[in-house]
């Protein structure tokens, strides 16, 4: 026997007379802990009657095309991430005809262009070109807009305008004094003068009123923030202790004590991404804008969650009715029981705050109330 061997041997020997040395004297091993079961996704689901072919058409968005192909539209993106063609997915354009196809039994999406089919690639072409012979002509080209993801008519006024703010951004907020011609109500083209602006660049200002509070639905003495009421747009024309604002434009009359915040910046159209959440969600409708007491397709919510709870925009939550209480007459005490939830609809988070966020409802099989349940899709 070689020498390798020999040594393999031995080793194998000490290992097994070890081992059994130690079952003889130590305690028996604790059983391992039970392994948490994982969530898995489950696949992408496609319609039955899916289209053939789909023309893209003015009007459409991401959302709605995806909802004839897809039982859950939200998850588009998955299937987009399969097409090995389009860079950029999200960049579709009235005209383009999509197809869906199958690579190893996963769905994706082909698109073609003006009949022929969307490729983006990084080969690198080949260094002899063909010569071309150019002549002066006129070119008319249609300028067209990709589609966008969701509806943004419904939420445009919302990414710039309304605010939720906490107490304290209030209290320290500067706020107006009094105007000009000392009137206790001022508009469009007025001066007033505030106080608390401090030595800061900002020229903007939007003039808002403190408004009714969101409270956690969990705990009545848990404000979450308010509403900060838009009333109008300024212009700061002299800085110093009062400072001047002219007023640029006006929705609402300004009174004195009417609170300023920095004017956001006019924002384009976002791409949004639908998205679930990594985490688990559980959260509630607290508010429905408007002041109405359901919400149906496209209107907009307001969920007691945001930058606190590691919430995005884009993220896709499935909404639940309360469950009602029913009476059990087939009993002897006719007990009342509580009816599991259902579920009413989709929504997506598109403007996180700190710790309140607007969603607006993409679909609804039933209105939405105030208070029901939100959590993961």
């Amino acid at each position: 026997m070689d020498k390798k061997n020999y040594y393999r041997l031995s080793g194998l020997s000490l290992s097994l007379i070890l081992l059994l040395a130690g079952c003889a004297s130590a305690p028996e091993a604790p059983e391992p802990a039970p392994v948490e079961e994982v969530e898995v996704q489950k696949a992408v689901q496609i319609k039955p009657d899916y289209p053939q072919r789909y023309t893209v058409v003015i009007g459409d968005t991401l959302w709605d095309i995806s909802s004839y192909f897809l039982k859950d539209p939200w998850r588009w993106p998955e299937v987009w991430q399969n097409n090995p063609q389009v860079a950029n997915p999200h960049l579709i354009y009235p005209g383009d005809v999509l197809i869906l196809h199958y690579i190893d039994g996963a769905p994706y999406i082909r698109v073609e262009r003006g009949g022929d089919t969307v490729m983006e690639t990084t080969t690198q072409v080949e260094d002899s070109y063909p010569t071309v012979k150019l002549s002066p002509k006129v070119r008319r080209t249609e300028i067209k807009s990709a589609i966008r993801t969701i509806p943004t008519d419904a939420i445009s006024s919302f990414l710039i305008k309304p605010h939720i703010i906490s107490q304290k951004e209030l209290d320290n907020a500067p706020y107006v004094v009094s105007s000009v011609d000392g009137h206790l109500v001022a508009g469009i083209d007025n001066t007033l003068y505030i106080r608390k602006l401090q030595d800061i660049p900002n020229l903007r200002y939007t003039i808002v009123r403190k408004g009714d509070a969101y409270i956690n639905p969990k705990d009545d003495e848990d404000i979450l923030g308010y509403e900060a009421i838009y009333l109008a747009d300024g212009q700061i024309t002299r800085k110093g202790d009062p400072a001047s604002l002219l007023v640029t434009y006006a929705k609402r009359e300004v009174l004195n004590g009417d609170r300023l915040i920095v004017a956001e910046p006019q924002q384009p159209d976002r791409n949004y991404i639908p998205h679930a959440p990594k985490q688990n969600v559980d959260a509630q409708i607290i508010s429905i804008v408007n002041g109405v007491s359901m919400a149906g397709k496209h209107q907009i919510v307001v969920l007691n969650l945001g930058r606190q709870d590691e919430i995005e925009e884009g993220h896709v939550l499935a909404s639940y009715r309360s469950g009602r209480v029913a009476r059990d007459n087939y009993t002897e005490d006719r007990e009342e029981v509580l009816l599991p939830g259902e579920r009413s609809g989709l929504v997506m988070i598109f403007r996180v705050f700190d710790r309140v966020s607007y969603a607006l409802v993409m679909d609804s099989t039933v209105p939405l109330h105030l208070y029901d349940r939100v959590t993961n899709p």
